[in-house]
Parts: C-alpha cells; structure tokens; sequence
C-alpha cells in the first residue's frame, strides 16, 4: 500500500479501501495513532448527531406534554359550559289526549301445566282471576300517571276476542277447566267488575270497544257473514253491556262485523279487529309483512290512522300499529308454532288528538310476583 503526501508535505491516512493486513504491519505508531484518532472523532461526531436528533425528538414531545396540560389546567379552571337547556315554559293547557286500553287472549279457562312448558308458566282459573284483576288495576295506575301530564278526556277499553279457549282443539276439550259457556258465565262478572273499577277510578268517560276472536267459535270452520252470531265472545260483549246499560259515561260498541272503527275528533280512526284474518307463515320478514299488505288493502275502502289488534300473543308497537299480547301467557301451542317467548302482558296507549298521532305506547304487566 503506497502512502500519498498532502500538499503540505505530511503523510495522508491510508485509503481504507485498499488496506490490507500486509501494508498494516508497513504502518508505523504514528500512522495508527493518527488513524485510531480519526476512527474515534467519526464516532463521536455520528454520536453528537444521534444526539442532537434525541433531544430535537425530546424537546417536541415536551412541547406536546406541556399543551395538553395547559389544555386540562385551562379546562379544569374555565367557568361553566355557556350552553344550557332551560326547561320547557309550563303549558297553559296540558294536550287533549285519548287514552286506550287493550284486553284480548285471555283463554280464561285453559289449563297450562308449567312441566309442559319448561316451568315458564302456569296458569289456571285462580291465576286467570288474578291477572284480571291486576291488569285492571294497572290500567288505572297508567292512566293516573298520564292525566298528570295531559287532559285525557276519553277512554277506549277494548276487549279484543279469544277471552275463552273454546273447544277449537281436541286437547281443550280434555284439559280445559270449564266448557265454553261455563267460561262464558265465568268471564261476565269479572269483566263487568274490572269495568266498574275503571269507571269508579278514571275521570273520564269510557268506550268500550268489542271485538269477536277465533277460539269463540261455536264450530271447527271459520264463519265469515255469519261469524259473530256464532261466537261465544260477540254474545259476551252483549251481556256485559246489558248488565252496565244503566252507568253513566258508559258506552259499548258491540258491533257483528269483523272491524270495529272509532272516530276520534279531529278525524284521527282507530280501527279494531282480533287479527286472525291476518295469515302469517313464519317468514323472516315477520308479522309486519302480512300486515302491512292488509292494512293497506284495508285503507283502500276505509282508511284508518291506527289498527288494534291482538291473536299473535305477541306485543310490538309502530306508529300505525298496536299489537297486544296474551293474558295467559307461553304455552304448548306457542312453542309448537316456534313463537319467541313472551311474558303474559296486554297494552295501553295514548292518542294526541290536536297532533292526531299515537304519543304514547305502554305494556301493562299481568304476572305476579315469582311468576316468568
């Protein structure tokens, strides 16, 4: 390895890219020294760099930690949120509502033995009595509560069919507790009962709206002109009404056809039907499927804002629709029909008249307490 001189006579480090072993033993003390020294200052200049890059890096991530405290401190000592919500001016006149209460799929004497519904349930004629009367007492509860917020000047009770069981199925006639018109003579007293008790309670005067159901049926195939005449529910409905003709702020719509319309002022139409002449399949589409096309087909002749009705045992609630559950609650047939389980609960609702839109949307629990 030859050494190259610099212009001012000194002797120049060996190229590091031509060094070898041999010419390393060539160079003296001095050229080692020199060339130690220089490998020594690269380090420490590459070290001075990497450190300069560090404390750049530091000081900026110092700078970020020193904003976000002075963000918490400057929001820990800021005066309270200029945006307030105040409270809504008290209303000269509280809404002119009216109030509904629905009663359908009571199956009053139908026997459920909880061993053939996975102990989900129970009912009997005992527990029939008491969810009756602890829907009626709930109605009035619901009712007190709204008339605090509106001047709920009506109410709707309506009584939506399938109060008995019947003798439909050939299971009924082996396990229901009373025969059809047993149940028929059972049901009327405690009916007109919970009636007195909403008339006593609620400051209002009561329309009871009357619906036919399936299990009602005097025979195994459907009537259709002649199918309230041939319906224990239909024959109820007069009865009851009969034993009440004398109460004042009482009136009942006991009507033989299938629908059952209530015009509310303003023109807002409830229309009630039981709902089994709606077919449902199971689809995935569910219930609203069916009945949204017969809604519609329904509308054509006579429009309604809102359809009542109940036989699916099923509650759900649309700005249009109001579907009520069942009484008895989740038996054999509905786990036969892979139907979701329900507890026992009815429903009740609230209409603006002056909106003329269904405000209001409440289950009325049924069950005891301890039961599913």
């Amino acid at each position: 390895m030859s050494e190259t001189t610099t212009g001012r006579g000194r002797t120049a480090l060996p190229d590091p890219a031509t060094f070898n072993e041999r010419e390393e033993s060539r160079l003296t003390d001095e050229d080692r020294a020199l060339a130690s020294a220089a490998a020594a200052k690269r380090r420490h200049q590459r070290t001075a760099r990497e450190l300069r890059a560090l404390v750049k890096l530091l000081e900026g991530e110092l700078e970020g930690e020193k904003a976000k405290t002075e963000f918490l401190l400057n929001v820990h000592d800021a005066p309270e949120a200029v945006h307030r919500i105040e409270p809504a001016p008290r209303r000269r006149r509280k809404p002119r509502t009216v109030s509904g209460a629905n009663l359908s799929d009571v199956h009053a004497e139908e026997t459920v033995d909880p061993a053939t519904v996975n102990w989900r349930n129970t009912y009997n004629l005992e527990v029939a009595e008491e969810r009756l009367d602890r829907y009626f007492r709930n109605v009035v509860a619901l009712w007190k509560k709204e008339a605090k917020e509106a001047d709920v000047y009506q109410h709707l009770q309506w009584f939506g069919g399938d109060l008995m069981t019947g003798h439909l199925h050939k299971d009924a006639v082996e396990s229901n507790a009373l025969a059809p018109y047993e149940t028929a003579l059972w049901l009327r007293p405690r009916i007109k009962a919970g009636l007195e008790l909403l008339r006593g309670e609620l400051d209002c005067p009561i329309q009871v709206v009357w619906s036919f159901g399936n299990h009602g049926r005097d025979g195994k195939k459907p009537r259709v002109a002649t199918a309230a005449a041939h319906n224990l529910d239909w024959m109820l409905g007069h009865l009851v009404a009969e034993d009440m003709a004398g109460v004042d702020g009482l009136k009942f719509l006991v009507a033989p056809g299938y629908h059952q319309y209530v015009e509310l002022e303003n023109g807002y139409v409830i229309r009630y039907h039981h709902g089994d002449w709606t077919r449902y399949q199971g689809g995935v589409g569910g219930l609203t499927i069916p009945l949204n096309k017969a809604i519609d087909a329904w509308n054509k002749n006579i429009p309604a804002d809102l359809d009542v009705l109940g036989h699916w045992h099923s509650t759900f609630d649309l700005p249009y629709l109001v579907v009520n559950g069942s009484l008895i609650g989740w038996n054999a047939y509905a786990i036969k029909i892979k139907a979701r389980y329900e507890p026992p609960r009815q429903s009740f609702f609230l209409v603006d008249v002056d909106r003329r839109e269904k405000t209001g949307f409440f289950p009325v629990h049924v069950a005891g307490k301890g039961e599913s």
